[in-house]
């Protein structure tokens, strides 16, 4: 979701190192936004299902968020990924994709198993 400026909750949770506090403030500077627009994206990446963590002088710092079990992004290699959302194909079989943070490359996922991977868009 884009709040402001064209930066979107991506761009954001790509300047998130899981477990590491990073300041707010320096991720608003080096995307080009307000700290109010950092938050507006953390408020969205959390209802997302990331688990980030803030504290005041500290910054914030993602804990958990959704994965395709411990498997990084066969493309870049990033384990933040969005998802799941199911699929329906033309066979009416339920599918789970994920998007990658970092290269935005779609990930399918059948019975738990990585089947096949879109390019980046």
């Amino acid at each position: 979701m884009s709040v402001g400026k064209g930066i979107t909750d991506a761009m954001v949770l790509a300047e998130l190192v899981p477990g590491e506090w990073v300041s707010g403030a320096l991720i608003a500077r080096k995307l080009g936004v307000s700290r109010n627009a950092i938050s507006k994206h953390a408020a969205n990446l959390r209802r997302a299902g990331h688990v980030i963590d803030a504290a005041g002088r500290k910054g914030m710092r993602l804990m958990t968020g959704p994965t395709v079990g411990d498997a990084p992004c066969p493309v870049c290699g990033s384990v933040k990924l969005f998802g799941p959302a199911t699929i329906i194909d033309s066979h009416s079989n339920e599918h789970s994709y994920y998007d990658c943070a970092r290269c935005h490359t779609l990930l399918l996922v059948v019975d738990g198993e990585l089947v096949a991977k879109a390019g980046a868009w």
